[in-house]
């Protein structure tokens, strides 16, 4: 590529099945993405028994699900469709763009030593952190994995500070060509509370049965560690009585949390509803948000909470050191810190006008520290630009 010139075609492996779903917002963000490119070519990871097929979204964005038997084959997959473009449909990229330094890292890390080329990762989880790597044996070899391809890349793409931090002081890669770009949260979406009236009424009746309610909105996995949620719960109770949780999401731990609920006996205490993409009625609707993650890369829904005046209470992960001041604009704990969550929430329903006191200055930092989507996208745009010079510089190096 010539400096300054546009990208040409992207290849991108990602593991977000969203964009096969009409209406989603990952959708809605690869359309917009695409504007830079003539061509955007997505290779999604999926199992076979998901039935997707290839699909062509807007003018210019193909998107091919590997198919894969298990999710063993994700990678090996992912490699046999990126060759047969290449040889096939002479689908040649200027550059690669990876979700993950993982499975979808491994695959850039490949092409690029086949073929060479222009290499992007992104790192969107806070991989290097303890309670990452403590998780899982998977995640370990993760941690591994990552070391190889992140050495491999052109550029690096972090979304938050806390990463880039960590990143830096491994010493696996110098702070050159790490880019701070973080995910893009749509903040006029959450301002209008007028837009959402009839929704805040309707959910605020729904759950008539709470005086205050806590909200949690997570996939429910392990990483989100919905069980300090719950046992936070039980400890506020048994001073305040009145309160009650929402839990928004979906995920593979929902009959394990069914049955912590149970066994602390909190079944009139907890309401378990399914994901929507109209999540912005039930932070206007809540008393508070809460956020009890062992890691974070980002966090939106903290930022969403925030912008919707939703006073927060949260582990120390993701972005609460770019966006939260201990205090003035939300509350912040270490991870699994029961005790230390529950008597900030305590705090919030006992003096609910801190909670007022705290969202008037949580929106308006987050307001101004945040860019509007023509800024984003042309930020989006120059990371594209920018790790294909460095590749062509290094290249010529």
């Amino acid at each position: 590529m010539v400096e300054g010139q546009k990208v040409n075609r992207v290849l991108m492996i990602s593991s977000d099945r969203g964009m096969f779903e009409e209406g989603t917002s990952i959708r809605g963000r690869i359309i917009e993405y695409a504007e830079f490119a003539r061509e955007l070519h997505i290779i999604v990871f999926a199992e076979k028994k998901r039935k997707l097929e290839n699909i062509h979204i807007g003018s210019n964005v193909f998107v091919y699900p590997t198919n894969s038997s298990s999710r063993w084959g994700y990678i090996w997959d992912a490699m046999r469709i990126a060759r047969s473009l290449r040889n096939e449909e002479l689908v040649v990229p200027d550059v690669t763009t990876c979700q993950d330094p993982f499975e979808t890292g491994w695959v850039g890390y490949k092409l690029k030593k086949k073929y060479g080329g222009c290499l992007q990762i992104q790192i969107h989880t806070d991989f290097l952190s303890k309670e990452f790597q403590k998780k899982s044996l998977l995640n370990r070899v993760r941690v591994v994995m990552a070391k190889r391809t992140l050495k491999a890349a052109s550029c690096i793409r972090v979304v938050s500070k806390r990463i880039q931090d960590s990143l830096i002081a491994s010493k696996w890669r110098s702070a050159q060509n790490i880019l701070l770009l973080p995910v893009f949260v749509d903040k006029d979406r959450y301002g209008d509370t007028n837009a959402f009236d009839s929704e805040i009424i309707t959910l605020r009746e729904k759950y008539k049965q709470f005086q205050f309610v806590i909200l949690v909105v997570a996939r429910l996995t392990k990483e989100k560690n919905i069980p300090v949620a719950l046992h936070v719960l039980d400890e506020v109770c048994k001073k305040h009585p009145g309160v009650g949780m929402v839990i928004v999401g979906d995920g593979p731990e929902k009959r394990e949390l069914e049955k912590i609920v149970h066994r602390l006996g909190l079944e009139d205490k907890v309401v378990f509803e399914p994901w929507t993409e109209r999540i912005a009625p039930y932070y206007k609707a809540a008393n508070m948000f809460l956020l009890t993650s062992d890691y974070e890369g980002y966090s939106m829904v903290l930022i969403e909470a925030m912008l919707s005046s939703c006073p927060v209470v949260a582990t120390s992960v993701g972005v609460t050191d770019m966006y939260i001041r201990n205090g003035v604009t939300g509350f912040v704990c270490p991870v699994g810190d029961v005790f230390c969550l529950a008597e900030k929430v305590g705090r919030l329903v006992s003096e609910q006008s801190l909670g007022q006191v705290l969202t008037v200055k949580a929106r308006q930092e987050v307001s101004e520290s945040l860019h509007n989507k023509k800024e984003y996208l042309t930020l989006y745009e120059n990371s594209w630009q920018m790790c294909c010079e460095a590749s062509a510089k290094s290249a010529g190096g």
